[in-house]
């Protein structure tokens, strides 16, 4: 099952409280490469594009799924 936006924007917000967002891209870009491309899990494969694109929404807009660049 695919995860909802708003369980990832759960876990986006519970990672921006440990990692610069910064970090949380370059994570997520790694766990793209070493596990959503090669996964036949395609629920994982759209969770992870999720998340990836939760963070890169952030460059454009400076909202980490609720959070504003202010809170950082």
């Amino acid at each position: 099952m695919v995860a909802s936006d708003d369980e990832i924007n759960t876990i986006m917000n519970i990672l921006g409280q440990y990692f610069p967002d910064t970090m949380i891209e370059m994570m997520l870009e790694e766990v793209w490469e070493e596990v959503g491309v090669t996964t036949t899990n395609e629920s994982l494969k759209e969770t992870i594009s999720g998340m990836l694109n939760v963070v890169k929404g952030y460059w454009v807009t400076g909202d980490i799924a609720g959070r504003t660049t202010n809170d950082t």
